[in-house]
């Protein structure tokens, strides 16, 4: 490797190309004087960037290439990088708890088209009953099953209170002026 001199001179052809350049620019004498002294401060920074690297720079001992043998890259074949598996494409798994979007889709639909939902069995069996005549009689029928359920428990619950409500007279000592009352209210 040569060494590259602290006075560096361009070729032939490259001064000749500046100074024709520098002539026919039409530049002021001082402008071309900055020129030439630009040009010449790259050159010395050049020549110290080249040295600073040349010192840096570390005999390698025969371990070493060794070393750096082993960090090459090879090429690797077609068939090595399929047998790795780079080329193997996952078979698609859907979601497990997955819903059922059809029935969803036909609530939402109901939903939009009557304001109603099918959660609410009344609301549905009236959407219905637009579309089927039969549908009116199933409206009734809930509607009087549900009554006769809302009494059946409206009574349990007035049992439910006059019993309570007498176990805590017995506590207080007054059980035996209501007992026979609340017995006969029972009864009914």
């Amino acid at each position: 490797m040569t060494k590259h001199s602290s006075n560096h001179q361009f070729s032939s052809a490259t001064s000749e190309f500046l100074n024709n350049l520098l002539l026919d620019s039409g530049i002021s004498q001082r402008q071309k004087n900055v020129f030439k002294n630009i040009l010449a401060e790259k050159e010395e920074k050049d020549d110290k960037i080249f040295r600073q690297r040349e010192s840096m720079k570390i005999k390698s001992s025969p371990f070493e290439k060794d070393i750096n043998a082993d960090k090459l890259v090879k090429k690797r074949q077609l068939n090595e990088i399929v047998r790795s598996g780079a080329y193997s494409i996952e078979k698609y798994k859907p979601c497990e708890n997955r819903r059922n979007l059809s029935l969803e889709k036909e609530k939402l639909q109901l939903a939009m088209a009557t304001r109603k939902s099918k959660d609410d069995p009344i609301a549905f069996i009236e959407s219905e009953s637009k579309e089927d005549p039969m549908a009116e009689l199933k409206a009734k029928t809930y509607l009087k099953c549900k009554e006769d359920l809302d009494e059946i428990s409206m009574l349990t619950n007035e049992i439910q209170e006059r019993r309570d409500w007498l176990c805590e007279m017995e506590r207080l000592g007054q059980a035996e002026k209501y007992r026979k009352r609340i017995e006969n209210e029972i009864n009914e």
